[in-house]
């Protein structure tokens, strides 16, 4: 039940996160999850990963299932750093078959679509399959990043990956940011059409200016995903590069986020 993952994973994942990263908006929303997960569902159990594929966000964690900065390339290039590589190769396939732009060649949605319709033992039978066409020689055998404890078969239901990529204050700032970028891309629109008035309106306390913190994170997640694929790197010096690197994001968005909260501010004075 999806009580129990709250009161037992979400609620101590935030109190984590408020004391480590001393977060005063870590709680930000958590009643809204309680009563989401305590509220009798709506949608058939079969549909919800299908309607998070459409959505490219999980309905339980509120969070993308594609990657922000691999939503913009061809679908069988959408996957998480850590995606197993048979999604990946069942992603290939789909792609020449539906083609590059279809949704059902994505790796990240393919292995939602399973842990959606299977729960973990379709996860855990994909790498499985993974570890399997690895040792045949069907898939490269790439070293990995030394595994924490989020990546041990069983053990992971009991542990959070941390730091990652979908960490509070990342997500805070893309969403924050997204509002921004589209009042920007409006207020342009009107000035277009001559409705300088309603253009300053939109904007409101003025223009804020933090595409510098999204490239420097775009940049930090391009060199994660370079650790991932470096076939030279240790597995523990892979490790250390990707942990240090996320901490590095969260401080970035962090940055962003007072600017965030300040613009909020003047807004509503």
């Amino acid at each position: 039940p999806f009580e129990l993952g709250i009161i037992f994973g979400t609620m101590p994942e935030r109190m984590v996160d408020y004391i480590l990263n001393k977060d005063p908006r870590a709680f930000d929303g958590f009643l809204k999850t309680i009563t989401n997960g305590a509220a009798p569902g709506i949608i058939p159990t079969a549909a919800a990963p299908f309607l998070e594929n459409w959505a490219n966000k999980s309905f339980f964690t509120d969070r993308p299932i594609v990657p922000r900065s691999k939503e913009g390339l061809p679908s069988q290039y959408q996957y998480q750093p850590y995606t197993t590589e048979a999604a990946k190769k069942i992603g290939d396939v789909l792609s020449r078959i539906a083609g590059d732009d279809s949704s059902m060649s994505s790796p990240a949605k393919i292995e939602n679509t399973i842990r959606g319709l299977s729960g973990g033992l379709g996860t855990h039978a994909l790498r499985l399959a993974d570890y399997s066409l690895r040792k045949a020689g069907l898939l490269p055998d790439k070293i990995k990043p030394s595994p924490t404890l989020s990546d041990i078969p069983f053990i992971k239901a009991f542990a959070v990956r941390y730091p990652a990529a979908d960490a509070e204050s990342i997500q805070r700032f893309y969403d924050g940011y997204g509002i921004i970028k589209k009042k920007l891309a409006a207020s342009r629109q009107l000035i277009k059409e001559f409705e300088g008035e309603k253009a300053r309106e939109l904007l409101g306390g003025g223009i804020i200016r933090l595409d510098k913190i999204e490239k420097a994170l775009q940049r930090s997640q391009q060199l994660i995903d370079f650790a991932y694929a470096n076939p030279t790197m240790t597995s523990e010096d892979k490790r250390q590069l990707i942990d240090k690197t996320y901490l590095l994001m969260i401080e970035i968005a962090k940055k962003g986020n007072l600017v965030l909260e300040k613009a909020e501010a003047v807004n509503a004075e």
